[in-house]
């Protein structure tokens, strides 16, 4: 097997944990807080420690990783990853869980996208194929882990799974440290030392409106996912949240699949924003459980293609400077979570969370307009 094909496939499995421990902490996050006995704006920080640990750790990487080598800062970021989620096993109050979760979400999102950075390195004009079957993957590591957490563990119980993913961490770190075929295509460029030189990348109207784009959506995205707990504990029907977050990362599975057949994907992208909307409002105004499932679903198709495709639109802009690129947009969406989640959780304090999905339905819509402008830029630009 070449080196470049064993890369592709690495990255897939990458991509499994990555969406396994997305939702896994999505999902356990209730837990743990309730464990530790965390209010709404303590647990609207939590959330944005992830963010926070994001944006961190991304502008140190997008300033830095194309310079010295994308394998090295991936590397860095398995370690971290795995330091967080043991963190978080063993944290006894707010502030070790906090930083727990700085420290893997960091890590998680700068594994993220140096692992995409590289498949654009390593497979050039194929890349938004490759970049999609990891997603792909992502959406089944997603789907997966709330069901088998609701199968294998007890209701209150959430330090296993964390325990679990800290040794499967590790195993990445090991595998890195001892992949040696990535540097014979990781491309490297020196033209970055300054946080200045990435935001430049903004004055290609399509990486702004890219990265425009994923704010919007990771804002919606994690507000629709990280708060559903309360959203049908409103409803009388708690227990259906894990089904909730199984139903949508199935429906985004299908989506991805459902648009992999098409050889034009991004002429596809606001369709499904427009569909993501729709799902979200009926969320915002049903107050039957079932209808509300439904709309988890219609949001989750809606949703599936949107952050591949939007990323690798914008990320393609710069082939020559892919880490700066990908980091500035993870950077975007994880602006989008901590100014998103703080308001969020402060917001709860006066309405309910039904009342937060109407504001979501109003975000998605923004969302609608910023990507159907992207797609009109960039068949300008073909």
């Amino acid at each position: 097997m070449k080196a470049n094909d064993l890369y592709n496939k690495f990255a897939y499995f990458i991509f499994l944990l990555i969406g396994s421990s997305y939702t896994a902490n999505q999902t356990l996050m209730a837990r743990a807080s309730n464990f530790l006995k965390l209010n709404n704006s303590e647990m609207g920080l939590l959330i944005s420690a992830g963010y926070i640990g994001s944006i961190t750790i991304l502008v140190f990487f997008g300033m830095y990783a194309d310079r010295y080598g994308k394998k090295l800062f991936k590397t860095i970021a398995s370690m971290f990853s795995a330091a967080g989620v043991a963190l978080i096993a063993i944290a006894t109050n707010f502030y070790m869980i906090f930083a727990g979760h700085f420290l893997m979400s960091g890590g998680m999102l700068g594994l993220e996208n140096m692992t995409i950075s590289l498949l654009e390195d390593n497979n050039k004009e194929k890349a938004g194929k490759q970049i999609a079957i990891a997603n792909l993957a992502f959406g089944i590591g997603a789907f997966i882990s709330p069901a088998i957490i609701s199968i294998a563990i007890g209701k209150n119980s959430y330090k296993p799974v964390y325990i679990l993913m800290a040794v499967l961490s590790t195993f990445v770190f090991c595998v890195l440290l001892l992949f040696k075929g990535i540097k014979k295509f990781e491309v490297k460029s020196k033209e970055i030392n300054r946080l200045t030189d990435i935001f430049s990348f903004l004055k290609n109207r399509i990486m702004l409106l890219s990265a425009i784009s994923i704010i919007v959506y990771i804002a919606c995205e994690a507000t629709i996912l990280y708060w559903i707990n309360g959203y049908f504990s409103l409803l009388s029907s708690p227990g259906m949240s894990e089904i909730a977050i199984s139903i949508y990362w199935i429906m985004i599975l299908l989506s991805r699949f459902v648009v992999s057949l098409f050889k034009d994907i991004k002429s596809t992208l606001t369709t499904f924003s427009v569909i993501g909307t729709i799902g979200i409002g009926i969320m915002a105004v049903s107050g039957i459980p079932v209808l509300s499932l439904a709309g988890v679903a219609i949001a989750g198709f809606g949703f599936g293609p949107i952050y591949g495709g939007v990323l690798f639109l914008g990320g393609h802009q710069f082939p020559d400077k892919s880490a700066a690129a990908y980091s500035l947009l993870g950077l975007a969406g994880s602006l989008g979570g901590v100014f998103s989640q703080p308001l969020i959780g402060f917001a709860l304090e006066f309405i309910s969370v039904r009342g937060v999905y109407y504001l979501v339905t109003a975000l998605s819509a923004i969302l609608v307009f910023a990507i159907s402008a992207m797609i009109k830029r960039e068949k300008k630009s073909a």
